[in-house]
């Protein structure tokens, strides 16, 4: 939306809301999720990040139902370690294909056969596109069970190069008709995985 600011809120989900630019933001929104939340105020336009962490009070986040969950959201950069992410597409994609996927943003993500998916086609998410089901991207690909639901995990397989400290990874899965195949009919929410200075 140009010329307006996106207002996201991460707690190991995602929810975002679009507003009219203006130099107040104001709303109420109730967390879905307990834990640690992050607020982010972007310039849509530009994509510029905006530090608004000044007066931002009483933050509240309308609930959702999460389709991707995280067992954990950070990883220290010198220790390294691993995410257990469950996933619920529901019960009408019982039997069907899925794909996680990772990339180093979520916006402007791209759109297929109508679905959109919050990822950018970046290196890391053809990385993590044609190397599904390896130690670092486990059980990436599969067949959803009965109720529409799979399990995945991301795992560093040790220490990662200091140089992505701060930096955030994301991820979303997609459902197809058949493995990796188009067309695509469902894609999840983001989730954000930061990485981090501990050991």
């Amino acid at each position: 939306m140009i010329n307006g600011v996106l207002i996201d809120s991460y707690s190991c989900g995602y929810l975002a809301q679009l507003a009219t630019k203006r130099a107040t933001l104001s709303g109420s929104y109730t967390a879905a999720y307990t834990g640690a939340h992050t607020v982010q105020i972007e310039n849509s336009r530009s994509s510029i990040q905006v530090d608004c962490f000044n007066h931002i009070d009483n933050i509240v986040v309308t609930p959702q139902n999460p389709d991707l969950v995280l067992e954990e959201c950070n990883i220290g950069v010198y220790s390294g370690g691993s995410v257990q992410m469950t996933l619920d597409a529901g019960p009408a994609f019982a039997g069907k294909d899925y794909v996680v996927l990772a990339s180093f943003g979520s916006y402007p993500g791209f759109t297929m056969n109508g679905v959109n998916v919050p990822l950018n086609m970046d290196a890391l998410f053809h990385l993590s596109r044609t190397h599904t089901n390896n130690p670092m991207f486990q059980d990436t690909l599969g067949v959803l069970d009965a109720n529409g639901r799979a399990t995945a995990k991301f795992d560093t397989r040790g220490s990662i190069d200091p140089g992505y400290l701060g930096t955030t990874i994301t991820f979303a899965f997609v459902v197809t008709q058949g493995q990796m195949q188009t067309p695509l009919l469902y894609a999840s929410y983001p989730v954000l995985v930061n990485f981090i200075n501990y050991s």
